[in-house]
């Protein structure tokens, strides 16, 4: 796809909307990359809205998740809620089966932000983010929460942070007590 330069997520949506209105996953992914990791979720929820998409090209979702920066404000939950149930389940933006047994999962947060979305199953990676260094965020915890399957809503691998993407209405999350023995071993 030839497309031309733009400076926005909302000139990208109305030249794709009006050049191509069914756009492929491949499409979809790299009108995101051009717009940047933090219009992405706006683009796509917008081609969504408008019809441009298939539920395959919507399975980028959880790419799109995935590089932006702050997710959850980039679009408010309600529209995250309906693009995920509208793509299903994905593995790295593919189909894939949904995980049939409840996932002990584990978020490195503040305790205001313990609810969050971002999720993984290596509580390492969660300790990472609670630290505070990665991407200078504030110094937090590792919470845990056991996640029946219907709460998840994807999974990303391909930053090596094994990411569960969790809609954590109603989940009973907790303080995960760490010592260097539970760091040492995936859980």
């Amino acid at each position: 796809m030839d497309i031309p330069v733009m400076r926005s997520a909302h000139e990208v949506s109305a030249w794709a909307l009006r050049v191509q209105p069914d756009l492929a996953a491949d499409d979809v992914e790299t009108l995101c990359v051009r717009v940047g990791r933090d219009e992405a979720p706006f683009l796509l929820a917008t081609l969504w809205d408008e019809g441009a998409l298939s539920v395959e090209a919507l399975r980028m979702v959880s790419v799109v998740w995935a590089m932006a920066e702050y997710p959850e404000s980039a679009l408010g939950i309600e529209e995250w809620e309906g693009l995920f149930e509208a793509a299903g389940y994905t593995v790295d933006g593919h189909a894939a089966p949904r995980p049939t047994q409840a996932l002990r999962l584990y978020r490195g947060a503040a305790p205001e932000r313990r609810d969050g979305w971002s999720w993984t199953d290596d509580p390492r990676v969660a300790a990472d983010y609670a630290s505070g260094d990665r991407y200078q965020r504030p110094e937090g915890r590792v919470w845990t929460a056991e996640v029946p399957p219907q709460r998840l809503l994807c999974r990303n691998t391909e930053r090596q942070e094994s990411e569960y993407v969790v809609d954590t209405t109603g989940l009973i999350i907790t303080a995960f007590e760490e010592d260097s023995s539970s760091l040492a071993q995936p859980v």
